[in-house]
């Protein structure tokens, strides 16, 4: 049996624990609680706002009984990449045009044949003239 625990802090005070889904049924807490590697899209995920003085996290227990529970990793099911739903491609969408700078191509930066080195240096294209000492080693 498996509970998700709900744990709200406002300005570093922990509020009560709110129990919000207990059962056995895994697929169950998959169907309403999808996990997701896209940042606010997971609605189990950690969350904050106001620079953290409002938090929201979340903490996955097990239990034999039924009463004696422990804290246990996240027990929802990981997707492949190629599976987002239509809500986590709208966030990654609003994502990538509000944070362009956090999204970069991987093709653009890393050299995936040059297995030699473990990766290539590249160019800023901002740099006019490219000096090794100036270019980013991923």
């Amino acid at each position: 049996m498996y509970r998700v625990i709900k744990i709200e802090t406002f300005n570093e005070v922990k509020g009560e624990d709110k129990v919000l889904w207990v059962g056995s049924d895994l697929d169950e807490l998959n169907r309403k609680h999808p996990r997701s590697q896209i940042m606010g899209a997971d609605s189990l995920g950690q969350s904050e706002i106001d620079g953290g003085m409002i938090r929201t996290d979340f903490r996955f227990e097990s239990s034999k009984d039924g009463e004696n529970w422990t804290s246990c990793p996240d027990p929802r099911r990981v997707r492949g990449r190629g599976e987002m739903t239509e809500l986590e491609h709208a966030i990654d969408e609003e994502n990538r045009a509000r944070f362009a700078g956090d999204f970069v191509d991987d093709e653009e930066v890393w050299d995936l044949e040059d297995e030699e080195e473990g990766g290539h240096w590249f160019e800023d294209p901002d740099v006019e003239e490219f000096d090794e000492e100036d270019a980013t080693y991923w």
